[in-house]
C-alpha cells in the first residue's frame, strides 16, 4: 500500500474533489492530518499531530479560520475513539443504519480505491 495517494474527481452530485492522503509521521511543521474543505460559503480545516484518523483522535477543527471547541458545542458528548464507538454501537442497537457504515459502504470505498489505482496505472479516466 502506498503511503501517499493523490487524486481529483467529480462526485455524482457534481462536487469537485481534490484529495491527497498521506500516512506516516509528522515531519517538521507539517501536520499528520490536514483536511481542508473549501466551499462557496467558507472553509473547514481539520488538523492533528496525533494521527491521520479523525474518528480516533481529537483533531483541531477550524471554520473560516476560527477554532471550534466541540466540547462546548456538545457538552453531553464524549469525543475521540471512545465517544465515537459509544455513539456507533448505540446507533446500531437502535437500528439507525444511516449513522454507521456497513459492508456496502466498504465495498463502495473499495471500488473507488480500485478506480484510483486503475487510473494511475493506465493513465486514463475511470468513471464510476
Amino acid at each position: 500500500m502506498p503511503d501517499h495517494i493523490a487524486f481529483t474527481g467529480k462526485t455524482t452530485s457534481g462536487v469537485v474533489a481534490v484529495v491527497s492522503w498521506r500516512t506516516g509521521y509528522k515531519q517538521g511543521s507539517q501536520k499528520v492530518l490536514s483536511w481542508q474543505i473549501d466551499g462557496t460559503e467558507g472553509n473547514i480545516l481539520v488538523e492533528s499531530d496525533e494521527g491521520a484518523y479523525p474518528h480516533i483522535t481529537e483533531p483541531d477543527i477550524y471554520v473560516n479560520g476560527q477554532k471550534i471547541d466541540l466540547a462546548s458545542c456538545y457538552p453531553e458528548e464524549q469525543f475521540g475513539a471512545v465517544g465515537n464507538m459509544t455513539r456507533l454501537w448505540k446507533a446500531f442497537a437502535l437500528g439507525e443504519k444511516e449513522a454507521y457504515s456497513d459492508v456496502q459502504d466498504g465495498v463502495a470505498v473499495y471500488h473507488v480505491l480500485q478506480a484510483i489505482t486503475k487510473s494511475s496505472l493506465e493513465g486514463t479516466r475511470v468513471e464510476l
